[in-house]
Parts: C-alpha cells; structure tokens; sequence
C-alpha cells in the first residue's frame, strides 16, 4: 500500500508539472497564436509605423517652412533697419541732390547720409567727410557672372571727400544754379556738374566709376565692386512710394536721359526731387524674397542665376500716377496686391509658370514685406 500510494503521487506530480508548462507556453487554453492573428498583428503594427512616420514627415515639413519664413523676415528686418539708418541720416538740406527712379518693375534710389561708406581714394578726394553716397537697387548687370549676378539687393555706400582744389573724386557736390528762380520758372534747372546724375552717374565723367547707371532705369552702372554690397541675395523685387505732408501719396516721373532738364526751362524731375525734400514725411518701401532654396527651382537665365523677369513683371507697380499728389484712398497697397497675385498663380502649376515664371513649390515661398519708414523734418 505504501509504494503504490507513492507511485501514484509521483505520477500526480508529473502531470501537473506537465499542466504548468503547457499554461506558460501555449496559454491558458492550451493553444498557440493562428496565422491570421499574426498577420493582423503584423499589419497593425505596420499601420502605426506608417502613422508615426507620416506624422514625423509633417511635422519635419511644418519645422522647414517655420525655418525659412522666420529666415525670410530676418533678411526683411535686415535690409529695413539698414535703410532706416540711412534714411534718417540722410542730409536734409535744400540743395543737396537725391534721386529717386521709379522704374516699371525694380525701382532704385539714391541719396547723401551721413553713413558708413568705402573710400576709395583718399588721396584723390581729400580728407573723408561725415557723408556717403548711398543706394538701393535690385542688380540689373548688362554681362551678370556668377560671382555678380543679378536679381539680388545691394546697398552703395561710397564715403565723400571734402572739397578740394582739383575738383575730382568722390565729392559731395551740393546743388548750384545759373539762374535765380522767377515766377514763370520757380525751379530752374540746376547746374548739370552739381547733380547726382553727372557727379556719380554716367552722365559726367567720375573719378571713380559711374554708381548709377544710364538712363532710362538708372540701376545697370558697369559696378565698381568695392563701393557696393548685396545687402540681400533674396529679395528680387523693390517699389517705393512717399507719404506727402498733406496726406496725399506721391511718385516721381521718369529722370529722362537728362534728369536736370534743358538749360533755361523748368525740369519736371527736379521739381519731383524738391517735392520730396520739402513735402515728404515717409517713405513706403515694399519688397519680395525668395529663399536661396527655392530659387535653385527657379528657371535659370543663365548657369545658378534665376530668371526673375516674369515675377517682377506680374508684382505690379504702385497705382499712383507719377508726378500727381493722389488721395489715399485710391491707392492699393503693393504688398497687398503682389499677395493676391501670388494666391492667384497657385491656382494651377501651368498658371504659375505663366504668371510667375517658377513653380508652385517655389512659388508658395515668395514672401512679400512692406514698411513705412519716416522722414526726419
């Protein structure tokens, strides 16, 4: 009786000890996991590393677009706060020149600031002075290189020297007339020598190069290298219009081949600049970027140079007739009206590159800024 008692318990041992791996191994109905519930399970998963990778693509799109317009609006605050400092120093006297082009498309403008500037020739010019020739215009090079192409926003800056016996170069030249003004001719044309446009531009015979070009667009000088800077290879477009001491908005006319008008008659465009001088308190200025990424997408006019004419065609210019003081109210903001015609070219990819010349992908990356810089009395 004892050994069987004791064989019968080992054998109720063993059986339960066999009952206990087959619940670890195969659960508690004693049965495995089917083909199917592997491959739903399979397939579950697979969803989820498909959701979280869509996610992180989204989120890594989202991050790439938050980059490049808070890039966009640092290079924006940039060229503002430079013009600005300009602007504000610049020299505010009756008879010193300035000259501001309103151009179709890119405008450009030119002034005397107490700034910085490159002197190039001290030895030429004499003593450095407290002034500089300053401007803005979007490159528009008759032979553009890779190194100097065009469609990108520089800054002259050329330091004057002061007066000095031999008259050559870089001098401020301050405005001075052969004829008193009379009623019939209340702003007679000043001397050509004393003009911007003789002085740095094409028109006289500058020591050191022209800085302004030739008529009509004022902005394709042969670039001397050393008295500019791109202030922004981004922005591509450039308009500027002025707020008059009436409340009116206002534009000049056209320089003409001769920006000083003939000898003995009144010159519309100095009229424009005296206009200006005496009545403007600020200056709108409105521009367009576009990231150095996306204009690799651009259509080339030539090895790595984006072709931005057919943009700068389609952001039109300011609806202000020139030389007329225009109510307010009938003027559309540029940065407004270049926005809609971005929105509008998106409608389709053949729209786009018919209107702006680019794709969409480059397209939805314009980014348009406008600001209001006052005009110190």
């Amino acid at each position: 009786m004892k050994e069987g008692f004791v064989s019968c318990r080992l054998d109720s041992d063993s059986w339960i000890a066999r009952r206990l791996v087959e619940s670890r191994t195969l659960g508690n109905d004693g049965r495995g996991f089917t083909l199917i519930e592997l491959m739903v399970a399979i397939a579950v998963l697979a969803l989820l590393v498909a959701l979280v990778a869509q996610l992180t693509n989204n989120v890594t799109k989202i991050v790439k677009i938050s980059d490049q317009r808070m890039d966009s609006e640092s290079e924006a605050q940039l060229v503002f706060s430079r013009m600005a400092e300009d602007i504000e120093a610049r020299d505010r006297r009756p008879d010193a020149d300035c000259f501001f082009v309103k151009n179709t498309g890119n405008d450009a403008f030119y002034f005397y600031s107490q700034a910085s500037g490159y002197h190039p020739d001290t030895t030429d010019e004499g003593p450095p002075s407290l002034f500089s020739f300053v401007g803005y215009r979007i490159s528009n090079r008759a032979a553009p290189t890779t190194v100097a192409p065009n469609g990108q926003l520089e800054r002259v800056g050329v330091g004057m020297g002061y007066d000095n016996a031999n008259q050559t170069g870089k001098i401020m030249k301050l405005l001075s007339y052969s004829t008193l003004p009379t009623v019939a001719v209340p702003n007679p044309p000043p001397i050509p020598q004393s003009t911007i446009a003789y002085s740095q531009g094409s028109l006289g015979n500058p020591v050191d190069g022209n800085e302004i070009g030739t008529s009509p667009t004022w902005d394709n000088p042969p670039y001397e290298e050393a008295n500019q800077a791109v202030l922004s290879s981004r922005v591509f477009r450039l308009e500027f219009y002025f707020i008059l001491n009436d409340g009116t908005y206002f534009v000049p006319g056209a320089p003409g081949s001769t920006p000083w008008g003939v000898a003995g008659a009144d010159a519309p465009f100095m009229d424009d600049m005296t206009t200006i001088k005496t009545k403007a308190v600020a200056m709108v200025v409105t521009i367009a970027l576009l990231d150095q990424n996306s204009q690799l997408i651009v259509p080339q006019s030539a090895p790595n140079m984006p072709n931005f004419s057919t943009a700068i065609a389609a952001l039109a210019d300011v609806n202000i007739t020139p030389s007329t003081h225009v109510a307010a109210s009938t003027v559309t903001s540029p940065a407004a009206t270049w926005e809609n015609t971005v929105q509008s070219a998106l409608a389709s990819p053949a729209t786009c590159m018919a209107t702006l010349g680019m794709p969409p992908a480059a397209a939805t990356q314009i980014r348009v800024y406008q600001r209001t810089i006052p005009f110190k009395p």
